[in-house]
């Protein structure tokens, strides 16, 4: 999709577009619209910290409809810590959709809360990742490690993972 130089109107082609089967435009209204809503809306919108886990092509309005308590890996790497600091697998993309391959052991980390990455360079970056996404605010230990990914001292672990996984 687009112009001459492939330059898309993602705007609109997304957002209510109803011949794509396209139904963003809950964003734009403020998720008012009954048959845009969730299950989930309102006060019922809590996390009970149920372990489910589920793959999905898109994230928004699917993400939204499952409600807090389903972790929902899009391949685009919209919402994922660790998919979106692993390197791109489509050469063919518009703007925000960079596909990335999930790597093994990687769901079952998520379901199970234990790291069951196969590869040990990722499984060793995703442990460090763990601290800086989901340890305390204000723990020494995860502001360590903030440091420590802001100045690249992980990053050879991703290098050698993409290395062994490139395709």
């Amino acid at each position: 999709i687009g112009d001459r130089n492939q330059i898309s109107d993602q705007r609109l082609y997304y957002f209510g577009n109803p011949n794509e089967q396209q139904f963003n435009s809950f964003v734009e209204n403020g998720f008012r619209e009954a048959g845009l809503g969730s299950d989930f809306a309102g006060t019922k919108w809590y996390f009970t910290k149920t372990r489910v886990v589920m793959v999905t092509g898109a994230l928004g309005r699917i993400g939204y409809e499952k409600g807090p308590n389903i972790y929902v890996i899009d391949n685009y790497a919209l919402s994922d810590p660790l998919l979106a600091r692993l390197p791109v697998q489509n050469k063919h993309w518009q703007i925000g959709h960079f596909y990335r391959d999930l790597p093994d052991g990687y769901f079952e980390s998520l379901e199970t809360g234990e790291n069951l990455i196969v590869d040990p360079d990722l499984a060793a970056y995703y442990t460090k990742l763990r601290l800086l996404i989901a340890s305390p605010l204000f723990d020494g230990q995860r502001l360590g490690e903030i440091w420590k990914f802001n100045s690249g001292q992980y990053d050879y672990l991703v290098e050698r993972y993409a290395l062994r996984h490139a395709k």
